[in-house]
């Protein structure tokens, strides 16, 4: 498994727990700094997408053809249009100021359950043929979204969420079958937005319904004799298969904090922390 670079922070506001004063997109400095500690760490590989707005074009313009790119696409349901939708893509690599990206992925999953679904889809394989794209992929929330997409359609690269309280990915089997079919997978939401991070007074006052799953996790940490970081990565590790660790930070010193933690060699094997409850495990519903 290798390190990703999440770049929805990048836009500025992303995530419940997002902090104001660390606006990468406003700070060329601290992104400089961040690609060249990247650079030297090997970390090769960054994860954006259109929705992040602002997010492709820092991209383009502070790292360069060294990096690998995976961006996800939004499409509107009612495009029919061939020469629309890739005029879609064809914005995002200029962004992106590249000819070709590592990934093209739907950013909604439902997409392809569309009565337009066939045409997307021939438009990415298309753009695989051309070379735009090494690989296609789709960005779901939940195993199911996966399994209700028309099996005809072939991907090369998932991204689904995976951390401590959501392990759908496992439990459901799909982590096996992706294995099995050789197709590249890139967990993200990997701290579950950072709530995975604080300590409960931290957090808004919402997430008072699950005192009891966070104390369970806390005491779990301290079992465990791990920071939280350490546990969230560690957790990570110890699934065989995922090929990518997108991870999301806000700062240089974060970044370094987690690369640090991710080159440990702790590897967490087992834990009862997995939750069904969606409104704590999809932020979404938050």
């Amino acid at each position: 498994m290798e390190l990703s670079l999440g770049t929805a922070q990048f836009a500025g506001s992303y995530g419940i727990l997002n902090n104001q004063e660390h606006k990468l997109n406003k700070n060329k400095n601290e992104i400089s700094k961040i690609t060249e500690f990247s650079r030297l760490s090997r970390i090769n590989m960054i994860d954006t997408a259109q929705a992040y707005s602002g997010s492709e074009e820092i991209v383009g313009n502070q790292f360069g053809n060294d990096f690998d790119v995976v961006t996800k696409i939004n499409i509107n349901y009612k495009c029919e249009n061939e020469k629309e939708i890739l005029n879609n893509i064809n914005l995002s690599l200029k962004r992106l100021k590249r000819k070709s990206v590592h990934g093209l992925l739907v950013h909604d999953s439902s997409l392809m359950l569309g009565k337009n679904a066939e045409n997307l889809y021939k438009i990415l394989i298309m753009c695989k043929e051309k070379g735009i794209a090494k690989k296609i992929g789709i960005s779901f929330y939940s195993p199911q979204d996966y399994l209700n997409i028309n099996s005809k359609f072939k991907f090369d690269i998932v991204q689904a969420p995976v951390n401590l309280f959501d392990q759908r990915l496992i439990s459901s089997g799909l982590l096996e079958k992706l294995k099995t079919n050789n197709i590249e997978i890139h967990a993200r939401s990997i701290f579950l937005q950072g709530i995975l991070l604080c300590k409960k007074k931290q957090l808004p006052k919402r997430f008072d319904k699950w005192e009891q799953q966070l104390k369970n996790y806390h005491n779990w940490l301290n079992e465990q004799s791990l920071s939280p970081i350490d546990g969230c990565i560690s957790f990570l590790k110890s699934i065989h298969g995922i090929n990518y660790a997108v991870v999301g930070f806000e700062s240089l010193s974060q970044l370094k904090m987690i690369y640090k933690s991710f080159n440990k060699d702790r590897i967490i094997q087992k834990n009862n922390l997995a939750s069904s409850d969606l409104l704590l495990i999809d932020p979404r519903t938050w």
